[in-house]
């Protein structure tokens, strides 16, 4: 959605719009911006995260959260179907050391406990996304500081960026990009857009898996992150 954001106020070709840190290049008003899965906690135990985060300092950082219940299966999928370097069940998975509940909890914790290191921090949860996705991309715009972006702009981006919209690009390779490319594309659950469902994690866990999760969920993550008090049963649809 940003790249799109930026192709369309700016003018600029239809090149790649995951590279944003290479749309800068290509106009000087364009901040670079560096997407990253910070520190890699899909790939440590939680006691291997970084603790400081002092090396954000001078940097504006956008934090994207999702729901850890929903977390969880995604990144089971992407490690057993698309990396390879994971072949247990995902129950198994849940109690994982590396890169599933635990180290995901304590990512989070740590960020907020550093949330105030940055030169500015903002905090995007991927259910708002969904639910409010224009009101979200126009947050995210006014805090990387891109001034009179218009509404259409804001809205063809959201729709460009639409699921169905994404998962049609994947399929068609349009990205020339192994990050969006499905190991195999008769097999739902290789593709990068796996399924983008709020509250999926009810297809995959059962009632006592979703009350352990609830329960770390309610001990170890700050209310900052709006999901101690969620309803795991309200988007079971």
């Amino acid at each position: 959605m940003i790249g799109r954001v930026f192709q369309l106020h700016f003018q600029l070709p239809e090149s790649n719009l995951l590279d944003l840190e290479g749309l800068s290049d290509l106009q000087p008003d364009i901040p670079r911006i560096r997407v990253t899965h910070e520190d890699g906690p899909l790939w440590k135990r939680a006691e291997q995260l970084s603790a400081s985060k002092e090396r954000y300092k001078d940097k504006k950082v956008i934090f994207l959260v999702r729901d850890p219940r929903d977390v969880i299966p995604s990144a089971y999928f992407h490690k057993s179907k698309r990396k390879l370097t994971y072949n247990c069940s995902l129950s198994e998975f849940l109690y994982e050391p590396v890169g599933s509940l635990n180290s995901l909890l304590a990512y989070y914790k740590i960020w907020y406990e550093n949330r105030h290191v940055p030169q500015a921090f903002l905090l995007v949860r991927y259910e708002d996304l969904h639910t409010h996705a224009h009101q979200e991309l126009r947050r995210v715009i006014d805090f990387i500081g891109i001034q009179g972006v218009d509404d259409d702009a804001i809205a063809t981006a959201v729709a460009f960026a639409s699921f169905d919209n994404m998962r049609q690009m994947e399929r068609s390779g349009l990205f020339n990009s192994g990050v969006m490319r499905p190991k195999d594309k008769e097999d739902e659950e290789s593709y990068k857009t796996r399924k983008g469902k709020v509250g999926g994690f009810v297809d995959y866990f059962d009632e006592s898996e979703v009350a352990f999760v609830n329960q770390r969920i309610r001990e170890d993550l700050p209310d900052l992150f709006g999901y101690s008090d969620y309803n795991c049963h309200s988007h079971s649809a």
